[in-house]
């Protein structure tokens, strides 16, 4: 059993490569919140997988809420995360451990995977040559991974408590930047309605052929902005002379 969350591709691909080498359900994160879908059976010995993004050190608010209300009857499964970063986790795999505390389950390891960063908010995306290179190297590591995990292998990392302050602050930072009052769109928008269909929380509604936010905050994935095919959706100034990022898996 593999969950995921992915607003971009890179934890949608990971986990698909750990569906072709172990087997088991993919289930959609944000899916499974929309329809209340917390409780899971696990069969004797079946590996559960985490897929997750990073977000500023942190776990996204949609992966976290799933992480608290998820169940798991019979069988208390092992559980193992891969976080897909663009440079570090932080101390996001402590987040993750401490989500499933108590819970009828044990995690194993926590694996970071380095992908191309989406947070075109920030950063400029890298190019095409820095991606190809990040993807290769990133299909090398799920590779790693697979092979320690058939192996038994314990090969996952334990942020140190520094890491664990930094994730602490990234945190504070997430929250009050996940408002959506600077989202706009330019009328080059065609009014496909992509990223009302893609928003994990629900928060884009078309209206009038245009997006418009109906929510003061969201999860902040900025899957919207990267996937959308005009290039029309932005956030403040920052964004409108800057590439997307896409993984090829959606492209």
């Amino acid at each position: 059993m593999i969950f995921y969350f992915s607003a971009t591709g890179n934890s949608k691909y990971a986990a698909q490569k750990l569906q072709e080498a172990f087997g088991g359900e993919m289930i959609n994160i944000a899916e499974a919140v929309r329809r209340e879908n917390f409780l899971y059976g696990t069969a004797q010995d079946e590996k559960v997988f985490f897929v997750l993004p990073v977000y500023f050190w942190n776990l996204p608010d949609i992966a976290l809420e799933f992480l608290h209300r998820v169940e798991f009857e019979g069988v208390g499964p092992i559980v193992r995360a891969v976080l897909t970063c663009g440079a570090s986790m932080g101390g996001a795999d402590r987040i993750f451990r401490n989500a499933l505390a108590g819970k009828n389950c044990r995690v194993e390891d926590v694996y970071p995977l380095i992908m191309p960063d989406n947070c075109v908010v920030f950063f400029p995306i890298p190019d095409s040559e820095a991606q190809t290179a990040m993807l290769r190297r990133s299909d090398q590591e799920i590779g790693r991974i697979v092979g320690a995990v058939s192996r038994g292998e314990t090969k996952g990392r334990r942020s140190g408590a520094w890491k664990g302050l930094a994730s602490k602050a990234g945190g504070a930072a997430y929250r009050k930047m996940k408002k959506t009052q600077k989202f706009w769109v330019k009328d080059s928008c065609f009014g496909c309605g992509l990223c009302q269909t893609i928003c994990p929380q629900s928060v884009i509604v078309m209206e009038e052929g245009r997006p418009v936010w109906t929510k003061d905050r969201c999860t902040w994935c900025l899957g919207c902005i990267n996937r959308c095919p005009a290039k029309a959706i932005q956030f403040g100034k920052r964004t409108e002379k800057r590439d997307r990022y896409i993984h090829p898996i959606w492209k």
